[in-house]
């Protein structure tokens, strides 16, 4: 076991764990709030780590020598690497070919609950999804019910966005809109949103919790040599009463301080 983790350190390392420290957060397009709070996060967490964030679609990121936490569907271009880096996997899905230390995966089952109860009497349902077919929250849509990627939003009683910038065109609609409006992006403008009344709920994915996992995961390995299993994050159902626990509301408060 020990020639094993060895092996793996001058393999990865050149001979010698986390000698750079360095944490690479591989970011999909679009994302507006997650990556960027999780960094602000580990950098709290994590001040003797060299920690960067790096766009997704751009190549093959140059990630030799670093951990990379990043989505499975954005963590499999790093298997065309000459050198494969160790990675912190966010999410169940996918089987990749590189060392992998630990996942933290998403609990969606107690949101769906409530959501299911407010928007579909108890049940699953069928609703519009406004988002990537390979979504990260393809999880927490298969709890819901039957999410459909084409239909008219007019004619819709439940409508589920992805991507805050998905939901800038519904926010700019000013009739009264029919259906229930979801969004799983708690970005500050989405939190504004819902104070205004323009967004019902929002789904929080908590990337405090996450850093927490992912500071957990390196330690051990720092520490024993040791990669670590499941981290489980329960991400939070946001609404009006409970915007105080949104990871972003830190932001908003200040904003509303200000003024």
């Amino acid at each position: 076991m020990w020639l094993f983790i060895f092996g793996v350190l001058i393999a990865w390392g050149g001979g010698e764990a986390f000698a750079e420290k360095r944490l690479v957060l591989l970011s999909p397009a679009h994302d507006e709030y997650f990556f960027s709070f999780l960094e602000v996060f580990l950098r709290r967490s994590l001040p003797d780590y060299r920690i960067t964030t790096i766009i997704t679609g751009e190549g093959i990121p140059q990630v030799e020598g670093a951990v990379v936490v990043g989505f499975p569907e954005d963590l499999k271009v790093l298997e065309r690497s000459r050198k494969k880096p160790l990675a912190i996997v966010l999410g169940e899905d996918g089987d990749l070919s590189i060392p992998v230390l630990g996942r933290v995966v998403f609990a969606f089952e107690e949101v769906a609950r409530v959501l299911q109860k407010e928007l579909f009497s108890g049940g699953k349902g069928e609703f519009l999804f406004v988002g990537e077919e390979r979504s990260p929250f393809l999880p927490l849509l298969g709890l819901l019910g039957e999410a459909r990627f084409f239909g008219e939003v007019e004619e819709e009683r439940v409508v589920v966005v992805e991507r805050a910038f998905q939901a800038r065109p519904f926010l700019r609609v000013k009739n009264e809109r029919p259906f229930a409006f979801l969004v799983l992006e708690a970005a500050t403008e989405m939190l504004f949103a819902l104070q205004e009344g323009k967004v019902d709920v929002l789904v929080d994915t908590k990337p405090s919790a996450v850093a927490s996992c992912i500071v957990g995961i390196l330690r051990r390995w720092e520490e024993e040599g040791k990669r670590s299993g499941c981290c489980t994050v329960s991400p939070l159902l946001v609404t009006r009463e409970t915007i105080a626990s949104a990871d972003a509301y830190e932001v908003v408060r200040r904003c509303l301080s200000c003024h």
